[in-house]
Formats: C-alpha cells, sequence, structure tokens
C-alpha cells in the first residue's frame, strides 16, 4: 500500500510539472529604457524599483497607493499593503503612501537608520540597523507584537531588539 501511494504521488507530480508551464519574461522596461531591479504586489497595485532608484507604481489608484510623492529618486527597496506603498531610501528612511486607515502610513519617529521594509494587508515592519524591529498599523491578530505588549485595535508602534 505504501508503495503504491509513493507511486501514484510520483506519477501525480509528473503529470503536474508536465501541464503547468513556467513563464519568465524579460527584464521590463519602463520609458526611457530604464528596467526594474525588485517589485512588489499589492491587493490590486503593483510597485517597481526602477535602476535609477525611483518607483514606478500601477493598478488601482483608489486610496493614492500609486501617487509616489516627490522627490521620486533615492529608493533602496520597495513594499506593497493592501492599498499602501512603502519606500526605503538611500538614507534610511522609510517613504508611506496610500491608504492610512489604521497609521500604517504613519511610520513612527525617529524615521531613520532603517535597512529593510516589509508591507502586510494593512501593517508594517522596518527593520533597523541595530537589528530593533519597529511595527505600525492594524495590530487586530497581534501582527505588530514584536515585543511583549499586548495587542491594540488601532495604530500599533512595537519595538524590541532580537539580537
Amino acid at each position: 500500500m505504501i508503495r503504491l501511494t509513493r507511486l501514484l504521488i510520483g506519477v501525480m507530480s509528473l503529470l503536474l510539472c508536465r501541464a503547468v508551464r513556467i513563464v519568465t519574461y524579460p527584464k521590463v522596461r519602463f520609458r526611457g529604457n530604464r528596467t526594474a531591479s525588485i517589485i512588489a504586489a499589492g491587493i490590486r497595485h503593483s510597485l517597481a524599483l526602477k535602476k535609477d532608484r525611483s518607483v514606478a507604481a500601477w493598478g488601482d489608484n483608489d486610496e493614492g497607493q500609486c501617487d509616489i510623492p516627490s522627490p521620486n529618486k533615492d529608493f533602496m527597496a520597495v513594499a506593497a499593503g493592501f492599498f499602501h506603498s512603502l519606500g526605503l531610501k538611500a538614507d534610511g528612511s522609510i517613504v508611506a503612501w496610500g491608504a492610512n486607515g489604521y497609521g500604517q502610513a504613519d511610520v513612527p519617529a525617529p524615521n531613520a537608520d532603517f535597512v529593510a521594509i516589509a508591507a502586510g494587508d494593512w501593517h508594517n515592519l522596518g527593520l533597523k540597523t541595530d537589528g530593533s524591529i519597529v511595527a505600525w498599523g492594524w495590530n487586530r491578530y497581534n501582527q505588530c507584537d514584536v515585543s511583549s505588549c499586548g495587542p491594540t485595535s488601532r495604530g500599533c508602534v512595537r519595538q524590541s531588539v532580537s539580537r
């Protein structure tokens, strides 16, 4: 029975591999022959970090998630939430735009020394140079509780060092 099960799993895997067609596309080119180096997808919008370190955005813009704040330059990373967007600048600051119903576009002070960003549905995370994590936005499911503090329903800001 175990051999038969393994055989069936192997055959199904082979059939699925042949049935699924993996498509890759060449580099996306934007106006001015600039190519994308990093991409991010929200629920109905998309972001790309271009080689010139500016951000391109397209898709649904009902909440302003595609309205990149000026100056659109010196970005190092992008992240997309449901209806908000984040950009990490070369100086270590974070720029946030779009929906802000849960404080997800309000980057907590001090807005400095960040090295990485991530966007959830309605919350965000920022990793600082010292290894600490800053979380802000909706905290209904404790997704912003990087420390031992309790849940809040709106506008969480938590920070903890995890070295």
